[in-house]
């Protein structure tokens, strides 16, 4: 898909990335101070927006700062300079330069936080931790053979019908649909008032709830008659590729010492928090990026040895055993990777762009 290259374009992206549907309902993302028609050709990535950051997107002709963590997460009841995230939002709209953020929503998919946190510790076979239901939709429509592909190649383009790692998934049963043209109607086959039987077929499809409106847009404008017969279901099953967290593998397995050096090395750290080892080698490591310590116990059930995440509160530490050590990296260490995920996601999509990431440091904790 191609996209333009204006404020409005990137959130574009953004969204089809990591879809607004998908973020919490505490959140709050997508495009948050700025115009979509603004132009766009320089784009600085951070972690977080903060004043610091809005005045170095100013001193190097920056149109725009895309971010992790949302600047505006609270209400903002009003802009007098009272704390840096207003201070930033301040200078961001007297400087016209865009603020957007991509924070539980990109936390949420496969090609997210923490699958990339994943692949940075050296993690195989990766899937997502703890899949989400009630996150697919089936699609029935109703077509005349003739435009059977036209429709199938629309929705398909449009988001229906990807599976795991499969896309184009479908299925067709032939048969004969009957339906009479009234007065006032403009029917493309028949005529009014009388009874017509035609060859039809009827395709099912899965959809993510995210891509409903843009599958139904899509169907509707390559679908011949003038009123499309379809419905839609709420579909029970999980969407293995939506959900936070990540579980991995070391095939090899790594003793405890290797695990820990493995995990300071790859995410640059000098010291990190944990419980007491695990018995034998580490082999599954379940990691979620930020503050995951909710999904320890799914953790463990999936069968990891390690659980990598951050801002761990004390009493958490005595659900650990000797089967699942818990690790707390730090909140900024677990999710630090995500910049250089995003700059390559942005400039793989708009070439012409100059992305590039945010040489202030954001982090906000100091360790001596």
């Amino acid at each position: 898909m191609e996209y333009t290259a204006t404020v409005g374009g990137l959130a574009d992206f953004l969204n089809d990335w990591a879809p607004i549907g998908l973020a919490e309902s505490y959140d709050n993302v997508g495009l948050l101070v700025g115009r979509r028609e603004w132009p766009v050709e320089r784009v600085l990535v951070a972690l977080d927006i903060t004043e610091a950051v809005v005045e170095e997107a100013v001193q190097y002709g920056f149109q725009a700062v895309v971010a992790h963590h949302p600047v505006i997460f609270n209400g903002l009841k009003k802009l007098v300079g009272q704390s840096d995230s207003v201070r930033a939002v301040e200078r961001a709209i007297q400087s016209r330069i865009a603020l957007l953020a991509a924070h539980t929503n990109l936390d949420a998919v496969a090609d997210g936080v923490s699958v990339h946190l994943a692949h940075k510790l050296g993690l195989e076979d990766i899937r997502i931790l703890d899949p989400r239901a009630h996150q697919l939709l089936n699609l029935t429509v109703f077509v005349p053979g003739e435009a059977l592909e036209a429709v199938r190649e629309a929705v398909f383009a449009a988001g229906a019908g990807k599976v795991g790692n499969y896309d184009r998934c479908g299925f067709t049963t032939h048969g004969v649909g009957t339906f009479r043209p009234l007065e006032r109607a403009n029917p493309v086959v028949g005529s009014i008032g009388k009874e017509e039987k035609v060859d039809e077929v009827r395709i099912e499809f899965l959809v993510p709830t995210t891509r409903r409106l843009a599958v139904e847009q899509a169907l509707f404008e390559a679908h011949p008659y003038e009123v499309v017969a379809h419905f839609w279901h709420e579909h029970q099953g999980l969407l293995e590729d939506v959900g936070f967290g990540a579980v991995g593998y070391w095939p090899e397995g790594k003793t405890w010492n290797e695990a820990v050096q493995t995990v300071k090395s790859s995410l640059g750290l000098s010291s990190m928090r944990h419980s007491a080892p695990p018995e034998g080698l580490v082999t599954c490591v379940a990691v979620c990026g930020g503050s995951g310590s909710d999904l320890f116990e799914v953790a463990q059930r999936s069968g990891a040895q390690l659980f990598i995440t951050s801002d761990v509160k004390y009493h958490r530490y005595f659900d650990a055993d000797s089967r699942c050590a818990l690790v707390d990296v730090g909140h900024a260490e677990s999710e630090q990777h995500t910049v250089e995920l995003m700059i390559a996601r942005i400039s793989e999509k708009f070439r012409n762009f100059a992305v590039l990431g945010a040489e202030t440091r954001t982090n906000p904790v100091t360790t001596s």
